[in-house]
């Protein structure tokens, strides 16, 4: 048997990334469409909320919102029924 002192700890694989990967945003051409299907697939009331997007009512409402903030499933709903 070895002695303590001279046995090495196997620290398992290799923790460094593989930097010769591409990104995952290098990999999808077109980020922006990617996104929009995303929400359209997973967001509930997207669907219809984005056809309002471009109006001038949700405009002047969410003018001065944050870029998330149109986005969260009560505004998307709110928009997609009508302001009020």
């Amino acid at each position: 048997m070895a002695e303590p002192s001279s046995v090495l700890l196997d620290s398992g694989p290799s923790s460094v990334p593989d930097t010769s990967a591409p990104s995952p945003s290098e990999e999808i051409g077109d980020f922006d469409a990617y996104v929009d299907i995303f929400r359209r697939l997973r967001s509930p009331f997207y669907e219809k909320a984005r056809r309002r997007f471009d109006d001038s009512e949700v405009q002047e409402q969410f003018h001065d919102a944050t870029p998330e903030y149109p986005y969260w499933p009560e505004n998307l709903e709110t928009i997609a029924k009508g302001l009020d």
